[in-house]
């Protein structure tokens, strides 16, 4: 078994961490891992983006050319790496940017998931900050591993002040249900 995934928002959004603490849970439940994190030289507001590769065998290969799993949280991250939607396995895209968006960046394919992750975090969570956990709630619910129980206390671990909030935020994506939005939404 081999997964590549790609997280992509701005700074600030909590991609790096989020592709970390995914690196970790999937380490705790004893796979071989491979993170990498790339962003601009403005901490917050400039292109973020975290790789990882998992197996169940040891690492040969560090290509990362083509990700199964893809996670868009912005407008410039759905035009920088929009061509690479037709080949992953799932994308998931925050569904805020549906508006934001040029009309062809604006998949309905299938293996196109677009969820209200900013909305909720809005809302029910009064902070956009929250965004990060319920996408990664959402991505591990749709990868089937590491474990919530893993997840949740990799969460709790990592901060622990936040630690309610943050588990409530990942428990909200992991229970969302896949919107899909058509054309006509």
């Amino acid at each position: 078994m081999r997964l590549v995934i790609r997280l992509v928002g701005i700074g600030g959004q909590g991609v790096v961490t989020a592709g970390l603490l995914l690196a970790r849970g999937f380490f705790q439940e004893n796979y071989e891992v491979y993170q990498t994190q790339s962003y601009g030289s403005a901490s917050r507001g400039s292109i973020s983006r975290t790789d990882l590769i998992v197996q169940t065998s040891k690492i040969m290969d560090l290509t990362i050319d083509t990700p199964t799993h893809l996670v868009l949280l912005s407008k410039d991250a759905v035009t920088t790496y929009f061509n690479l939607i037709p080949t992953t396995q799932v994308t998931i895209i925050d569904n805020i940017l549906w508006d934001q968006i040029d009309q062809k960046f604006r998949i309905t394919d299938a293996n196109v998931h677009w969820i209200p992750a900013s909305k909720i975090a809005l809302e029910e969570f009064g902070r956009p900050q929250a965004l990060n956990m319920i996408a990664l709630g959402y991505l591990v619910n749709q990868l089937e591993r590491p474990s919530i129980e893993t997840m949740l206390n990799l969460i709790k671990k990592q901060w622990p002040a936040f630690a309610e909030e943050n588990t409530k935020a990942f428990k909200r994506g992991y229970e969302l249900e896949r919107t899909l939005i058509s054309a006509q939404n």
